[in-house]
């Protein structure tokens, strides 16, 4: 009986990191064409769209660390040095203390 269980529990965990890697690497082939015909100076508001669901992604323990790895450095390049530290510096620190 327990060993099912542990299959099952094994199983479900296969699913999420499956899912989870799905999320990020969608995501981030939209998210390069888009920011791609993206201009910072005007665009503002569809960066501002963007950034909860970005910082969710690297929050979620599923999906922080694939998402720290392809989205954080294309997303910070458009919002630049400053915004990115104040808006995802805190996210990947505790990215990295966990």
């Amino acid at each position: 009986m327990c060993a099912e269980y542990e299959n099952l529990e094994r199983t479900k965990i296969l699913f999420a990191q499956n899912i989870g890697e799905c999320k990020v690497k969608t995501c981030a082939k939209h998210l390069e064409v888009l920011l791609e015909e993206l201009y910072t100076t005007t665009d503002t508001e569809i960066v501002n769209i963007l950034l909860p669901h970005i910082r969710e992604l690297i929050e979620d323990p599923p999906t922080s660390v694939l998402a720290a790895w392809y989205l954080f450095d294309p997303f910070s390049r458009v919002l630049g040095p400053q915004r990115t530290s104040e808006t995802l510096l805190d996210s990947i620190v505790k990215l990295y203390e966990n």
